[in-house]
Formats: C-alpha cells, structure tokens, sequence
C-alpha cells in the first residue's frame, strides 16, 4: 500500500512540473537515473555501508520503501521500525506536497498544454 501512495504521489507531482516547466522531463531523467543507481537493488547495501556511503540509504526515500519488500522476501524476517518510521515520514511528506500541487495547479494547466 506504501508502495502505492507513493506511486500516485509521486507521479502527481511529476506530472504537474512536467506541464508547468517543459525541460523538467531531461531533470527528471537523470534524478531517476540517479536514484536507481544509489538505491541497492542489484547489489547488497552493505556495499554502500564499506565505502562510506550511509548517508546515501538514510537519505534515499525509496531504499526504505524497497527494504519494506524486500526484508520479508529474502530473509524471512520483519524489517526494523526505522524502516516504516522512514516510510511514514515520506509519504507524510510527499502526500500533502502533491495534494499542494495538484490543487494550486488545477485551474492553471490548461494554459500550460
């Protein structure tokens, strides 16, 4: 369901600054490129943890999201309360910003198209 939320959070604001601003789809590109490369789904995140990286998965909202899957699916455990904590405080965040958005923008993008 987390997964969900923030999808359609996600994607709501996506699609607001891609209407008001044209060139935020290159910006967009290259921030997902850049997202998926610093969260670890094809390697361990120790890996990051060895080379000083840390701070790279405490401050990556979809690291938290993926290990809500993925701590159950390959180690058969719950994840850690920080991760849900974490969760929680992104979509807390995330959630009203698109809502912001979407209705700041709603009489406006017409003229954007």
């Amino acid at each position: 369901m987390a997964w969900l939320i923030f999808g359609i959070a996600l994607s709501s604001l996506s699609a607001v600054l891609n209407t008001m601003v044209r060139d935020f789809t290159y910006v967009q590109t290259v921030g997902v490129q850049a997202l998926f490369y610093a969260t670890p789904i094809m390697y361990p995140p120790e890996m990051l943890v060895k080379h000083g990286l840390s701070w790279l998965l405490t401050l990556n909202p979809v690291y938290h999201l993926l290990m809500l899957v993925r701590t159950p699916i390959v180690f058969g455990d719950l994840p850690p309360a920080s991760h849900y904590i974490a969760s929680a405080i992104v979509l807390a965040v995330l959630v009203p910003m698109a809502v912001f958005a979407l209705r700041r923008s709603r009489t406006s993008v017409v003229f954007w198209l």
